[in-house]
């Protein structure tokens, strides 16, 4: 299975909120961000099973990085993720 760029980012992204690593997480996403606008974007976010990269943050109990991405993806607070938690 050949990854590409997008895939790379996005476990990276996910990867660095599911285990706390702050400074990463915020390199990657701001290189996503600077890259990628619009729907596109949706996909740096959320996976295929609803899960989040805020429900990532906060499953690690990283609670300063759950903010972070609370305030800056507000619209994440009322995702559900794949067991239809918020």
């Amino acid at each position: 299975m050949a990854l590409t760029k997008a895939d790379v980012v996005d476990l990276a992204l996910f990867i660095a909120a599911s285990s706390g690593k702050t400074k990463i997480f915020k390199l990657v996403h701001r290189e996503v961000f600077e890259t990628t606008q619009g729907p596109e974007l949706k996909t740096f976010l959320e996976r295929d099973n609803k899960s989040t990269i805020l429900h990532k943050a906060v499953l690690s109990r990283n609670y300063w990085l759950s903010h972070e991405i609370a305030v800056r993806h507000p619209h994440l607070i009322i995702e559900d993720d794949g067991d239809e938690m918020r």
